[in-house]
């Protein structure tokens, strides 16, 4: 689900850091329409869902790395594969 977002967000030109309008996701969506399949586009969505949530409570937590950290590694069963996956991506990117 992590390549939906990174493909909307390079679809879009627009940086991994920002949160993307409901426009936005609109156009990204109807771009896939043309060659996926349904639950393709389904997932898509859902995955764009969550990474607005993350940024947005990113955001409220003041957006340092630590405070990333400490929201992704709280509260979850699945806390530790996130950690790992949001790090790898992260690195790749040099977001931090």
């Amino acid at each position: 689900m992590v390549l939906w977002v990174v493909d909307c967000y390079s679809f879009l030109d627009k940086p991994i850091s920002e949160i993307i309008y409901n426009e936005e996701k609109r156009q990204f969506l109807t771009h896939l329409f043309q060659d996926h399949e349904d639950w393709q586009i389904k997932q898509a969505d859902y995955a764009l869902n969550l990474y607005s949530y993350f940024l947005s409570q990113r955001q409220k937590e003041g957006g340092s790395k630590e405070s990333f950290l400490k929201f992704t590694i709280s509260g979850t069963q699945w806390a530790f594969v996130t950690y790992r996956v949001l790090t790898h991506i992260f690195n790749k990117i040099n977001l931090f």
